[in-house]
């Protein structure tokens, strides 16, 4: 089964799948995570601040490749 998206479909997935996204900041440290929509995969993505460094952590799994967007 292919799943066709538009761009703004998919943003709305992210959108409804993390109404009250994971944050947490403590002294200048911050750090956030967004879990993958069920219909496109699972897993999430983590996202951490601190001063004026930044990393993003890609712990997910999309569904087969036929799986696309428009």
């Amino acid at each position: 089964m292919t799943i066709t998206l538009s761009r703004a479909d998919y943003d709305e997935l992210w959108r409804e799948q993390n109404l009250n996204p994971e944050v947490a900041t403590h002294s200048g440290f911050s750090e956030s995570r967004l879990i993958v929509p069920e219909r496109l995969g699972q897993g999430y993505m983590q996202s951490m601040q601190w001063q004026d460094i930044n990393l993003t952590l890609f712990q997910y799994q999309l569904h087969k490749e036929d799986s696309k967007c428009a």
